[in-house]
């Protein structure tokens, strides 16, 4: 049996949440019909939406997030290892 990894990820706001489930749900039916397992992963933080990733088969890898910040602010020198343990 063939298999395929597919990996999600998005931005903060959670917009990419119900789109993302949408095109998994589709992919879960081609692959049944395929005869392909599905590797489905999603790289972030989901924050509320991780029961709604994990009901849908959608396992989570929790990846430390930054930010790119274009102002002041005490938080910019944490970003920085942040960042370095995000990668």
């Amino acid at each position: 049996m063939k298999k395929l990894h597919v990996l999600l990820t998005g931005g903060g706001s959670g917009g990419h949440i119900y789109p993302q489930i949408a095109v998994i749900q589709e992919l879960k039916e081609a692959a049944a019909k395929q005869e392909v397992e599905l590797d489905i992963r999603y790289f972030g933080e989901p924050k509320e939406y991780g029961l709604l990733l994990k009901a849908n088969g959608i396992r989570i890898v929790h990846i430390k997030e930054s930010k790119l910040r274009r102002y002041f602010s005490i938080r910019i020198a944490l970003d920085g290892f942040n960042f370095i343990r995000g990668l």
